[in-house]
């Protein structure tokens, strides 16, 4: 496999977990919009992957709900 394939299967896999949207905000993210050879999560992908499935974080939440949670996670 070769750097292009491995860049497009670990961003294409990770937005199957429910992350689909991409940002102009931080170049080093598997998420950025413009193209990368990102090959690795950056340490933002991590925290969003883990915040996105972690327990206390639940349908339905009012936005202030989950503003609380993103502080204090």
């Amino acid at each position: 496999m070769n750097a292009l394939q491995a860049h497009l299967l670990r961003e294409e896999l990770t937005q199957a977990l429910g992350l689909v949207n991409d940002s102009w905000h931080c170049p080093q993210s598997i998420f950025y919009q413009g193209w990368t050879h990102t090959q690795s999560w950056a340490a933002i992908d991590r925290w969003l992957i883990r915040s996105l499935y972690h327990p206390k974080l639940k349908p339905g939440m009012t936005w202030t709900e989950v503003e609380r949670f993103l502080v204090l996670n």
